[in-house]
């Protein structure tokens, strides 16, 4: 979801996300807006880097000796009566609070080791998010972003040394990349009065797949990790956002309402080939 998805919106749509079953209690105006969400769950496997964590089986440099076991799951949820990050096994079994804020926390996105979560936090008391990253035990919480300006959508990087993230710094929403302890961020979208968001990394970390309404309509784009050769793959007058890149690296997920209601689509990286993979009439989103 980009910070316009969250922030913005009227009419309520209910998004099934694809094999979860969860639902997501949505608003939406010209942009998508996410509230009440009762459970927004991200899986995270260190074989499939968009989402599942490993823990560092076999490794004896001891790197790994604070990874999460394969198969934990993060998730958001306000069950305790504000949203904060939990982990729980894949059975659902074992469910904790790790992040403990009075704040809002939610988006939590794995690195690619296991050993770390980004998340967003939702300081109550000025309503903007700023991009947390902790252990994955819950310490260590720090804020990487320090900006007066929302930000949401965090996305490591493949070697784990960068977040891509959308962010308003500059007024319009942008895809900003920074080290991953918040130095040298830089715009790279770089589309003035735009809103890009949704970024996803390909799996070698040379590309970023993300979210657009520069053209008028909200479309997916590539571009080089740096910015450069940004390329629009859908161009279709319906919907099309929540791209994710495939761990092969050949696909790109994403979501449509291009059939009248939202559903998941995959094509290749070039935009060719796009065609409809999930089936029936309820609304499916936010491929992973």
């Amino acid at each position: 979801m980009s910070l316009s998805e969250v922030d913005s919106g009227r009419d309520g749509l209910i998004l099934n996300i694809l094999g979860s079953g969860f639902r997501y209690l949505c608003q939406h105006k010209r942009r998508l807006k996410v509230k009440n969400r009762l459970s927004h769950l991200i899986l995270v496997l260190l074989a499939f880097p968009l989402m599942f964590s490993c823990g560092g089986e076999g490794d004896d440099s001891g790197s790994g000796s604070d990874s999460i076991e394969i198969g934990t799951i993060a998730f958001d949820s306000n069950k305790d009566g504000n949203y904060e990050i939990y982990l729980m096994d894949s059975d659902g079994s074992n469910s904790r609070n790790i992040s403990n804020r009075s704040s809002t926390d939610y988006s939590p996105a794995w690195s690619p080791d296991g050993s770390q979560l980004a998340f967003r936090v939702l300081d109550d008391s000025d309503r903007l998010g700023e991009i947390f990253v902790m252990e994955a035990d819950g310490s260590n919480q720090r804020n990487i972003s320090n900006s007066s300006s929302p930000e949401d959508s965090p996305a490591w990087s493949p070697d784990e040394n960068h977040l891509a993230f959308a962010t308003r710094r500059e007024g319009s929403e942008d895809i900003y990349v920074m080290n991953v302890d918040g130095r040298d961020p830089r715009n790279i979208s770089n589309s003035p009065s735009s809103i890009d968001g949704s970024p996803s990394w390909s799996p070698d970390g040379t590309r970023i797949v993300f979210t657009s309404v520069r053209d008028g309509n909200r479309e997916i784009y590539t571009m080089d990790a740096d910015g450069l050769s940004q390329t629009l793959l859908t161009n279709n007058p319906a919907w099309d956002y929540e791209p994710s890149w495939s761990p092969s690296g050949r696909e790109i997920a994403f979501a449509s309402n291009r059939d009248g209601q939202f559903q998941i689509y995959v094509m290749d990286t070039d935009g060719e080939n796009q065609r409809r993979i999930s089936t029936g009439s309820r609304i499916n989103s936010s491929p992973a």
